[in-house]
C-alpha cells in the first residue's frame, strides 16, 4: 500500500531531525542549503506524483420540527481516501471545511422511523468537488443510521449548579432567583420520564459585592430539545452592619392574675442588618420574651428567652446573656 502524503511528510521530517542531531555549526550550514535545494525538489516531485490521503469532510445536519427528534448520536464528519496527484490533495485538504455536506434530514424519513443511507451515496456530491483525475477509495464510515422519534413535551424545573462567594461584611438578601423557573422540553416519552430537573453549567461567582446578574447555559441531555438553551440568574447581595438593643423581657401567655420578673430584666440583642435598613430598625421592632408553659415546664429557675419577633431581613441573632432567672409572681 502506497504511504499517504502526510506520513511521507511526517517521515521526511523525522529524518531530517536525525540527521541535523549529528551535524556541528559548520557541516550545518551546507547541509541546510542542499536540505532547501532537496526539498524544492522533494516538493515538485510529490505535487506530480499520485498519492493517496484520507480527508476529513465536515456534516452538516437541517434542524428538525420541534415534534420529532434523531435519539442516536449522528457522525459530525466522515472520512474519505483519495487518490489523485499532490498537489490537488493538498488542496483538496485546505478546502475541506468549505465542502461541507449538509443533509436534509427530513428528507430522509420513512415511515418506520429509521433510516439507514450508505455514505457511498455522498459519492456524487464529493466528486463535484474534485479535480476529474480524483479517485475515491474508501468512505467511512460505510453508512448512516438514524432513528427518528416522535416527541412529547414537559416542563421541567431549572437546577442551579454554582459555586458562589461573598466579599467580607456582605450578605444574601433573598433566594437566587433563576428565571425562568423552569422550561418545556420535548423527547421521546422514555427519556422524559427519567428526567426530573434540568442543570445549569457550573456557574461561579467569587467576592460578590453587589446584587448580580448572569446568564448560564443548561447542561445537554442526550435525546432533549430544550425551548431555550440559557437561562438568567439574579444573585441579590448587599453590605450589612450590625445593629444592639437592650430589650425588656415580655411574659408571653401567662394566666390572668400572674405576672414575670426576671433578673435581669433587659437582654442585649446584636444582629446583622441590611446597611439599606439599618436607619428603620428600632428597640420596639424585637420582642424576647419568656413563654409561661416553658417556665413551668423548667425544673430550675435559669431559663432561656425566646425570640418571638423581629423585623425581616435580620440574619444572625445573639441573645445576652443567654440565660436569665425567672420567677412567677400572683398578683
Amino acid at each position: 500500500m502506497k504511504m499517504g502524503i502526510w506520513q511521507q511528510i511526517k517521515k521526511t521530517l523525522s529524518d531530517i531531525l536525525v540527521s541535523l542531531s549529528h551535524l556541528r555549526n559548520g557541516e550545518m550550514l551546507s547541509f541546510l542549503y542542499f536540505l532547501l535545494i532537496a526539498t524544492a525538489i522533494w516538493f515538485l516531485h510529490t505535487t506530480q506524483s499520485e498519492l493517496q490521503s484520507t480527508i476529513t469532510y465536515p456534516i452538516h445536519y437541517t434542524e428538525l420540527p420541534g415534534h420529532i427528534t434523531v435519539s442516536n448520536r449522528l457522525p459530525n464528519s466522515i472520512q474519505v481516501s483519495i487518490k489523485d496527484k499532490g498537489a490537488r490533495l493538498y488542496a483538496y485538504h485546505f478546502k475541506r471545511k468549505k465542502n461541507a455536506l449538509n443533509i436534509d434530514l427530513m428528507a430522509l424519513k420513512n415511515k418506520d422511523g429509521i433510516c439507514r443511507v450508505p455514505t457511498k451515496n455522498f459519492e456524487s456530491r464529493i466528486y463535484n468537488q474534485l479535480n476529474p483525475s480524483a479517485q475515491i477509495l474508501r468512505i467511512q464510515p460505510d453508512s448512516l443510521v438514524v432513528y427518528f422519534v416522535e416527541n412529547e413535551r414537559k416542563n421541567i424545573p431549572i437546577e442551579l449548579n454554582a459555586d458562589i462567594t461573598l466579599a467580607d461584611q456582605h450578605m444574601l438578601t433573598g433566594e437566587i432567583e433563576i428565571l425562568p423557573k423552569s422550561i418545556n422540553v420535548s423527547a421521546p416519552s422514555e427519556i422524559l420520564e427519567s428526567i426530573k430537573t434540568i442543570e445549569t453549567e457550573k456557574l461561579v461567582l467569587n467576592e460578590l459585592s453587589d446584587t448580580t446578574y448572569a446568564s448560564i447555559t443548561l447542561k445537554e441531555i442526550d435525546g432533549l430539545r430544550f425551548e431555550q438553551q440559557k437561562v438568567d440568574i439574579m444573585v441579590p447581595v448587599e453590605a450589612f452592619t450590625e445593629c444592639s438593643f437592650d430589650i425588656s423581657l415580655q411574659a408571653i401567655d401567662f394566666p390572668q392574675g400572674y405576672s414575670l420578673r426576671t433578673f435581669p430584666q433587659k437582654v442585649n440583642i446584636r444582629a446583622l442588618v441590611r446597611e439599606s435598613l439599618y436607619p428603620q430598625i428600632k428597640a420596639e421592632d424585637f420582642v424576647i420574651g419568656i413563654k409561661y408553659e416553658d417556665l413551668i415546664q423548667t425544673s430550675g429557675s435559669l431559663i432561656q428567652p425566646q425570640i418571638i419577633s423581629t423585623p425581616s431581613d435580620i440574619r444572625r441573632l445573639i441573645i445576652k446573656p443567654g440565660q436569665v432567672e425567672c420567677l412567677i409572681e400572683k398578683l
